[in-house]
This record gives C-alpha cells, sequence and structure tokens, in this order.
C-alpha cells in the first residue's frame, strides 16, 4: 500500500525542508536509496563514457528545434525557491556516499533526474557538482513532456561552456508506469545496474501512484549496488504536514 511502501521514511517537510529520504540498495532486488523536490509531475556497471552519450551525440529532436530557446524556457518560483536545499542535502549527504561507494572506480558518475520540469534544478545541479570537482558525472535530465524538455535544453545551454559536457544535451522522454519506464528506447538506454543516483523533486505528491510504483522499479533495476534514489518534497510528519503542502 502507499502507507507502508514508504513507512520507513515519511519525513516531513515545506517547500524548503532538508530532511532527506534515503533508501540504499543494498543487492539487485532490494530497494535503494533517496530524499525529496521537482517543478513537474511524471505521468506516470557501466564504462568510464556515459551510457546515454549514444543518445545525447545525436542531433537534437525536430520538436525542440522548433522553438527559439527564449521560448521554450519555462520560469518556475517553487524550484527557484528550493533548489539551494535540494544542493546542499546532495552535497552534504548523498555525494559523500557515492564518491566513497565508487573511490576505487574511475567511472563518471552516471546520474538520472526523473521529471526534471523546467529545468531549474538541471542548471543548477549541474553547475554546482561541476564547481564541487570531486568527481565526475554525466546528468541525464528527462520528462514526460515535450515543453519542458525544450525548457531544459534552454537552461542546459546557458551553462558555461566548460560545464556543459557534464550533461547530456537532448533530455530524454520519460513516462512511469506501474511497470516502470514506458518508452521502450529510453528504457533500453537506461540500463540494469547502470545509474549511481536518480534524482526526483516533487513528483510523487502530484502524479498517480503507479508513477510512484514505476519509480520504484526502476530504481530497483536500474540503480547500482550502493546507488542513491534522491527523492525531495512534501513529505508528512508524525501523520501531518505543513499547511501550504496539503
Amino acid at each position: 500500500t502507499k502507507t507502508s511502501l514508504l513507512l520507513w521514511s515519511i519525513l516531513a517537510c515545506g517547500a524548503l525542508s532538508k530532511q532527506p529520504l534515503i533508501h540504499r540498495r543494498i543487492s539487485r532486488v532490494a530497494f535503494v536509496a533517496s530524499s525529496n523536490c521537482s517543478a513537474s509531475a511524471s505521468r506516470s556497471s557501466t564504462s568510464s563514457s556515459s551510457i546515454f552519450q549514444r543518445f545525447a551525440s545525436s542531433s537534437r529532436s525536430d520538436e525542440a528545434a522548433k522553438s527559439p530557446m527564449w521560448l521554450a524556457k519555462q520560469h518556475c518560483p517553487p524550484a527557484e525557491r528550493n533548489k539551494q536545499a535540494v544542493w546542499e542535502i546532495l552535497q552534504e549527504q548523498v555525494l559523500p556516499q557515492l564518491i566513497d561507494n565508487a573511490s576505487n572506480s574511475g567511472d563518471k558518475l552516471q546520474v538520472c533526474e526523473v521529471a526534471g520540469g523546467s529545468g531549474v534544478h538541471t542548471h543548477h545541479l549541474v553547475m554546482r557538482m561541476a564547481q564541487h570537482k570531486q568527481k565526475a558525472f554525466y546528468w541525464q535530465s528527462t520528462d514526460p513532456e515535450e515543453s519542458a524538455r525544450q525548457s531544459q535544453v534552454a537552461y542546459i545551454e546557458e551553462l558555461p561552456i566548460e560545464m556543459q559536457e557534464f550533461v547530456a544535451k537532448t533530455p530524454l522522454q520519460l513516462t512511469l508506469s506501474s511497470n516502470g519506464i514506458v518508452e521502450p528506447e529510453t528504457r533500453s538506454l537506461i540500463q540494469p545496474t547502470s545509474l549511481d543516483l536518480i534524482i526526483n523533486i516533487n513528483m510523487i505528491h502530484i502524479s498517480p501512484w503507479e508513477a510512484t510504483i514505476g519509480l520504484m522499479k526502476m530504481a530497483k533495476e536500474s540503480l547500482k549496488i550502493g546507488g542513491i534514489l534522491y527523492l525531495y518534497g512534501p513529505y508528512k510528519q508524525n501523520g501531518t504536514a505543513v499547511a501550504s503542502n496539503l
């Protein structure tokens, strides 16, 4: 049930809460790691080269090419407000675990942002991780909506040129159902046990419950041993929630 699935990780938070929700993946059949916040709802072992690069190196989609980036870019005040809190959890609690887990590997950390929405978080977190300089990484943003993916492209193109090597230029279409990732092409790109980190911000409380089931299935299948599923959002604490989150 919804309650039992999240029973051990229900933590409260308002829009700026920094309380993480973390599960570690300790075996191929166990659940993973997490903490919770995203601007849009989902409907729903690798070498040092990215698992996504064969897709990212292809030309941008025709749909994305049709709109000037200044028209595609979406502004999201909630994401602007919480992006630093999301980064602080990532920096203080998530990255140290991933770096320690990958200390004997020269591979890049493989990151997949599920339901990335406008791209505000993509831009902020990629920039902060690039400045962090503790571990090479490759970031793949996704969203089920074409308009959101176009906006992500606009934000990605605003990154300093030296930081654009850390992020896929082409966001993936990724929709979640209770069976996991819906799109066959995206599913084929995200291989089993290929990801170090899945980040999902502000999705599970505003999407169908099937999308959350699909997210957990994706995490179980796609995360490496020791990988982390990081969720950020408005959780209840002791059965109560901040009024603004209801």
